[in-house]
């Protein structure tokens, strides 16, 4: 493969349409015409060889070929941008697709303040955020996904920065019996619960139900939702119990009340993580610092603090 004669600017756009996988969208990152990137793409699939990317329904899907070249390229242009001492990014004037991974919790938390502080610091940037998948390490590597949010361990050899600590409390209705009572083990388990049943985390949370003696027998509830689970248990008498910082953003829009669980409840990092290849990545660097700086905020945000009925 010669690539004596391949223009360096046909490498940048063939970059670009392998992280958006969308003709427009690198169109737009190129500040280039879709006709001009059509274009270019026509000249790097006679130079390859190869179709490079191919149509399918929700977009364009790689070649084998463009997979392999996807990691060595992104690396390639990260040393021209070294090399070329290019000038420092603006993101008021960027345009570019972020593509994350977040449960709804997550995405709860971080994207409404998130898209807040975008409109004006990068008013021309768009998020696209899809579920967590069984998948996920494979798509950052794939670079499917530029980042993930969630409160599981890290990836060996991938990069992650813990954006808050958060840990456990329990939630019901205002009003609920419990609240009358002394809340203890055996007063948890006097009432039915919800089970918020996602991969994530499962054996950290069922550690916490085993130390509280909550068993599947008292689970009347199980579902995959972060978000919807206290609308529902506003609306009965089941407990449940989830991450603290996702129950009191519930907390401030239902009528719900949060407390300590009677046993030691550990905290653990809710975090940000990308693949190492996107280390030195301005846009990506300036972009998980917007959400590292709201994260920064979400105590702030949250206060003055929700009033939590303490354990007996």
């Amino acid at each position: 493969m010669d690539i004596r004669n391949l223009d360096l600017n046909l490498l940048k756009t063939l970059h670009v349409l392998l992280e958006e996988l969308n003709v427009g969208r690198a169109a737009l990152r190129l500040s280039l015409s879709q006709s001009a990137v059509s274009h270019a793409l026509s000249k790097l699939r006679i130079h390859f060889n190869d179709p490079l990317l191919i149509k399918i329904k929700d977009g364009m899907a790689p070649t084998a070929l463009a997979q392999e070249l996807k990691i060595p390229l992104s690396g390639i242009m990260e040393q021209i941008r070294d090399l070329t001492h290019e000038e420092e990014i603006d993101p008021a004037v960027e345009k570019m697709t972020f593509r994350i991974s977040a449960s709804d919790y997550g995405a709860g938390i971080i994207l409404p303040r998130l898209m807040e502080k975008m409109s004006v610091s990068a008013p021309h940037c768009s998020i696209d955020c899809s579920l967590v998948s069984d998948h996920l390490e494979h798509d950052l590597r794939l670079g499917r996904i530029d980042l993930a949010f969630g409160g599981y361990k890290p990836f060996d050899h991938y990069s992650y920065e813990t954006l808050f600590d958060d840990r456990y409390v329990g939630v019901v209705r205002s009003g609920h019996p419990l609240l009358d009572r002394e809340i203890q083990k055996e007063t948890i388990t006097a009432f039915p619960h919800a089970y918020i049943a996602v991969s994530a985390n499962t054996r950290r949370k069922d550690e916490l139900y085993k130390s509280l003696g909550i068993n599947s027998g008292h689970v009347l509830l199980r579902e995959p939702y972060f978000l919807a689970a206290p609308l529902i248990v506003e609306k009965s008498d089941l407990i449940l119990i989830m991450p603290e910082m996702g129950a009191k953003v519930m907390a401030r829009i239902i009528d719900v009340t949060l407390f300590d669980l009677p046993t030691e409840i550990r905290t653990f990092p809710f975090i940000q993580v990308w693949h190492r290849r996107r280390d030195n990545d301005k846009m990506h660097q300036w972009f998980r610092s917007e959400v590292k700086d709201v994260c920064g905020n979400i105590k702030h945000f949250l206060n003055p603090p929700i009033t939590v009925s303490k354990k007996g």
